[in-house]
């Protein structure tokens, strides 16, 4: 993913700061568009009415603040090269991400290939996940019946309703705010 980059300098830049609304929207949104084409700050007139919020009208004004140079045909945008990443140096960091995704693949894939037998890519080791446990849960529901006296037991298909609860020691939970005033 690129970005484009407004530098801080740019609020006091007297070039910016004294453009027209539709000029300073047209500088900006055709630094945005120029960085997501990798263009390098080179914009054809013919492209720039192409631009959401850009026009070509607003170029003359452009040139005359000195944000545009003009370049044969086309306008270079100034100070690009000293704000922006250039597509070269985005090229060259595609590369290196994606050849790091290719070095963690390969070290994945290694990982897998001498996991202990028995076991599956993507699980803990041996001994690590929960046992099935059903037999337990039936032997102390079992048990718990036996000590139930002939009062406590319901006919078959009624829902006993038990109400149980856990005391913990949580800290009390302050809810935001409330202390402000």
């Amino acid at each position: 993913m690129t970005d484009a980059r407004l530098p801080e300098r740019w609020l006091n830049d007297r070039r910016i700061v004294r453009l027209t609304d539709g000029a300073f929207r047209t500088f900006t949104t055709s630094l945005l568009w120029s960085v997501a084409n990798r263009t390098d700050g080179v914009i054809d007139t013919d492209d720039l009415d192409l631009v959401l919020g850009a026009s070509s009208r607003h170029v003359p004004e452009l040139v005359a603040a000195g944000l545009y140079a003009p370049h044969g045909s086309v306008y270079v945008i100034a100070d690009f090269a000293a704000t922006q990443t250039s597509r070269d140096e985005l090229l060259l960091l595609e590369n290196n991400r994606r050849q790091q995704r290719e070095k963690k693949a390969r070290q994945r894939a290694r990982k897998a290939e001498t996991a202990s037998p028995g076991t599956s890519p993507g699980t803990g080791s041996p001994g690590t996940a929960p046992r099935d446990n059903a037999g337990q849960d039936r032997q102390d529901r079992q048990d718990r019946q036996a000590l139930v006296g002939p009062q406590d037991v319901q006919s078959p298909g009624s829902r006993a309703r038990t109400r149980t609860t856990i005391d913990c020691d949580w800290p009390e939970v302050t809810p935001p705010g409330a202390g402000l005033r």
